[in-house]
């Protein structure tokens, strides 16, 4: 027989004592993922991501993890959000014949994985050979196009499979598209000509365009009055300061790098340096995520608006930024703008006196 692939460990809970634990005073936020030795900070799950990418998933063997299909995940949210929708699509599934198709929302921003881990759980429970269709609602002209698309999921059903089906940016065009995707997701039915015709068991996945998260999603709020506009625009200034400054060690991971208090040698500096030197690409791909999840945060959204070379325009007053893009969408000097304030770090946190070091786990 095998060697059980498991163990146990011992984690020191981050209470005050063991009553508290015993009365549920834990922070709703932790996990044992981002729990340090020392019982300091927690630990950046990116610290993880970066030994598991070098090391493989051998290094997760210590810290809750989950796996689905080609997805491997230590986020307790995102493996219990995970799991939730693998019940759901698997109960559809085994439900018997649907009339209406199973809808799902998938929100967050450009590059976050929502359609692949949603395809890996449809090829856990419906097989690799799931039927995938893939629509991108602001590529469409004309209702027409819209029908076309519902014939091509009817065909699938009718072939005995349960299809999946990826509405993207079906928010786009001012949610133009909402009023005929109503019927086939309540009813099951849309209209071509004259004719009635029954969608059947599939499942509907639908990609915003505007928001990145639900909270954010639908019409913009009404316009507030001078006084007020200035006093969220301060409110937001501060957030983002103060999410910018937490950040750094987030962002530091990447390169095996903690901050902690204390005064660096020369060598250990000198370290750092290297480090981040040797990592500067990822630090940028890290910095410009941080950043886009600090500005989304206080409500922020990408512009549309474009001007004459065809290059996104600001505007702060509606919080519309110009770079709330995938790094590789990034103009050049936009990628590289970052690059002095990233090597400059062991100086910025020594001001305050921390310094970065290695983490215990990584090698040099």
């Amino acid at each position: 027989m095998g060697q059980p692939q498991d163990q146990f460990v011992n984690i020191q809970l981050p209470c005050a004592d063991d009553e508290a634990c015993l009365i549920g005073s834990l922070p709703p936020d932790w996990t044992i993922a981002s729990l340090d030795d020392g019982g300091g900070d927690p630990i950046p799950l990116y610290g993880h991501g970066f030994q598991t990418a070098i090391y493989g998933p051998s290094r997760l063997c210590d810290i809750p993890h989950a796996r689905f299909g080609d997805l491997l995940s230590v986020d307790r949210q995102e493996i219990e959000t995970l799991r939730s929708l693998r019940q759901v699509i698997h109960a559809y599934e085994k439900g018997g014949p649907q009339k209406q198709p199973l809808c799902i929302g998938a929100f967050g921003p450009p590059g976050a994985g929502k359609s692949f881990g949603i395809k890996q759980i449809a090829f856990e429970i419906l097989g690799k050979e799931v039927p995938l269709l893939e629509f991108n609602l602001s590529q469409f002209s004309d209702p027409a196009d819209l029908i076309g698309a519902f014939h091509q999921v009817r065909d699938k059903v009718l072939g005995g499979r349960t299809p999946v089906v990826f509405w993207d940016e079906f928010d786009s065009q001012n949610l133009k598209w909402l009023q005929y995707l109503l019927a086939p997701m309540q009813d099951g039915k849309f209209q071509s000509g004259q004719l009635t015709h029954t969608l059947g068991k599939s499942v509907f996945v639908f990609a915003r365009a505007t928001s990145w998260d639900f909270e954010h999603f639908g019409p913009a709020p009404e316009p507030v009055n001078a006084a007020e506009a200035a006093e969220l625009k301060a409110l937001s200034a501060a957030n983002a300061a103060y999410t910018a400054a937490r950040g750094i060690p987030h962002v530091l991971a990447v390169a095996g790098l903690w901050v902690v208090s204390g005064t660096a040698t020369e060598a250990e500096t000198q370290l750092v340096h290297t480090r981040l030197n040797q990592f500067l690409e990822a630090l940028r791909r890290e910095e410009h995520a941080r950043w886009m999840h600090c500005l989304t945060s206080n409500g922020w959204l990408q512009s549309g608006e474009k001007d004459a070379s065809g290059y996104p325009i600001r505007d702060n007053q509606r919080l519309l930024h110009k770079c709330l893009t995938p790094f590789d969408d990034l103009p050049d000097e936009e990628q590289f703008k970052d690059d002095a304030a990233i090597l400059s770090l062991p100086e910025t946190v020594a001001l305050v006196g921390f310094k970065i070091v290695l983490f215990p786990a990584v090698e040099e």
